[in-house]
């Protein structure tokens, strides 16, 4: 059994909620509405591996994974929520932090542009 390559790095898994979903419903009126869903399909940000409390990645990070979120709904950054803050992103997304990432694929990791 091959246990695959660890990563140096953790992750954050986020999950749209339904506060999300309403938001991103008012504004795209004319798409087919969404809801959440147990199968909804996870955002995975890498962030660095090493930390002393489970929470520092998602304190540095949460603005950043916050926009990114609302990227994915709208580019039209007026359509965004005048303020943000760590309250609404745990009202708006699930997620959950992990500091192991194992690569079980052989082939090179790689991004897209």
């Amino acid at each position: 059994m091959a246990y695959g390559d660890t990563l140096n790095r953790g992750a954050i898994s986020v999950v749209p909620k339904q506060a999300y979903h309403d938001w991103a419903n008012a504004v795209l009126p004319d798409e087919e509405p969404t809801q959440p869903s147990e199968k909804d399909e996870a955002t995975i940000y890498l962030v660095e591996g090493n930390w002393k409390n489970i929470d520092e990645p998602l304190i540095k990070h949460w603005e950043d994974i916050f926009a990114n979120e609302l990227f994915l709904t709208t580019t039209d950054e007026d359509h965004w929520p005048d303020e943000i803050d760590l309250e609404m992103f745990k009202e708006w997304f699930s997620y959950s932090i992990g500091s192991i990432l194992i690569d079980l694929e052989e082939g090179e990791l790689g991004s897209e542009d």
